[in-house]
């Protein structure tokens, strides 16, 4: 299966996050790329297609699962836990993104479908620690 999208951690300078076709969000250490340091199925029925990081909280990862909607994921200590998930769009889920003001809480999601041509905004009901 193929790799649909890559970003690097924005609190790790050595650590690249991975979303593909089989399902899977993975964590690798570019330092030693053989293998991926952590790997988190999401498990929604669908290839992650998208990932956002949190623009303020580290490990939580904001993904656009492709066939059964978006998650969000909490990666932390080498381990990986979906927290939420939201399936309220009925077509192919293929954008996702954080908005966060300055001191604004919670934060606001804004994620978007294909076919239906759907922008939703909602607010995570997952409480994050600051």
């Amino acid at each position: 299966m193929g790799v649909c999208c890559i970003l690097p951690s924005p609190s790790e300078s050595y650590s690249i996050f991975t979303g593909s076709y089989d399902e899977t969000l993975r964590v690798w250490d570019t330092g030693s790329v053989s293998r991926p340091v952590n790997e988190v199925s999401v498990s929604l029925g669908g290839g992650v297609w998208r990932i956002k990081h949190h623009p303020s909280l580290s490990g939580v990862v904001l993904a656009a699962c492709m066939h059964n909607g978006f998650a969000v994921v909490k990666v932390d200590d080498g381990k990986g836990e979906a927290m939420e998930s939201y399936n309220k769009h009925e077509s192919l889920a293929y954008g996702a993104d954080w908005y966060k003001e300055k001191d604004q809480k919670p934060s606001l999601v804004a994620t978007c479908s294909f076919y239906d041509k759907l922008l939703r905004l909602w607010t995570p009901g997952t409480v994050f620690e600051l």
